[in-house]
């Protein structure tokens, strides 16, 4: 079920820059790896699976209805932001890598590129983990999120951030080294799932 989109053409062009000329076939493999590399990695397989199946029926539950709208989409929006400056300035053609140009329009730079990607993938980690905090803080209405993984399959990472030193989301009232028993890697609401 590789081809269920989590966000639709619509939603991406009412809610991004991205312009509405653009054609959605370039952009729809971009969306499908995010939701594979991204969003599986932050709800795992099994409740990926569960969403696609229940999009795919038109059954999806009130709880997971609200993780998608609420939560999944605007993060996936922003995974596909970060991919798309690259995806749409370079394609490969028969005769190699080609960068589009327009004679009303002046392409970006690649140093403009990367710091676009840099900037949208900020703030799909954001969102990514707002996903991981809503699941934790939210486990008894979804048990496939913290059930069990079948082999092969892709346990939930369980903070949203892919770079950089994270320390938690915990606010330290004491000190930082730990001396008076404060666990900084501990959640606010005390989720181990």
């Amino acid at each position: 079920m590789a081809n269920v989109l989590f966000i639709s053409e619509q939603f991406l062009t009412d809610n991004s820059v991205i312009n509405s000329n653009t054609e959605f076939k370039q952009l729809r493999p971009t969306i499908l790896a995010a939701q594979e590399m991204q969003i599986q990695q932050a709800i795992g397989s099994p409740m990926m699976d569960e969403l696609e199946d229940e999009i795919t029926n038109s059954t999806l539950t009130a709880a997971n209805t609200t993780l998608l709208t609420d939560y999944i989409q605007m993060a996936l929006l922003y995974w596909v932001m970060a991919e798309a400056p690259l995806v749409l300035s370079y394609k490969y053609a028969n005769k190699g890598i080609v960068k589009h140009d327009s004679d009303n329009v002046s392409p970006a730079t690649l140093n403009e590129i990367n710091f676009l990607s840099q900037r949208y993938k900020s703030k799909a980690e954001w969102f990514t983990e707002r996903i991981t905090d809503f699941l934790c803080a939210n486990v008894l209405d979804y048990p496939t999120y913290s059930g069990s993984v079948p082999d092969g399959g892709i346990n939930p990472r369980q903070n949203g951030y892919t770079s950089g030193l994270f320390v938690g989301t915990q606010r330290a009232q004491g000190r930082l080294d730990n001396s008076n028993g404060f666990n900084v890697f501990k959640k606010p609401y005390d989720c181990d799932c």
